[in-house]
């Protein structure tokens, strides 16, 4: 199991910024590693689609409440959940840290968009974090 830290600073994207923060906040995490800007696509499609279900279908709510619930070491969740917050957890290039320097530019524009429909849809705000390389 990967531990996951923030950086010490905030993470901007274009006109976006996203600050490392730690709240009691309901939240989502999508972890991915990557080595290109393909798998990074995914992780923020993947962000998107999850949240936009769980902000509009309750059938997805209950679905996802049941599945959490029925993991090994799952926790009840309300069926009406819908998180306060997405966090992208990404170990990026075998271990380098993840800066606005660093990560791909065409991830930064698909970040920087995937963040703008999240937060002016659905007021869900996205917080990016690195994985340690000797985490893993």
């Amino acid at each position: 199991m990967a531990s996951v830290t923030g950086q010490n600073h905030d993470f901007s994207c274009g006109s976006q910024r996203f600050p490392k923060r730690d709240t009691l906040m309901a939240r989502i995490s999508h972890v991915k590693r990557a080595k290109g800007s393909t798998p990074l696509s995914h992780l923020f499609s993947q962000a998107l689609v999850s949240t936009q279900a769980l902000a509009t279908s309750p059938q997805a709510r209950e679905r996802f409440a049941a599945k959490v619930r029925n993991l090994p070491k799952g926790r009840d969740i309300q069926a009406d959940f819908v998180p306060k917050k997405v966090v992208l957890a990404i170990l990026l290039k075998d271990g380098e840290d993840l800066t606005p320097d660093t990560l791909f530019p065409f991830s930064q524009v698909t970040l920087a968009t995937t963040a703008r429909e999240l937060e002016s849809r659905y007021q869900i705000p996205i917080e990016v974090i690195g994985i340690e390389a000797d985490a893993r």
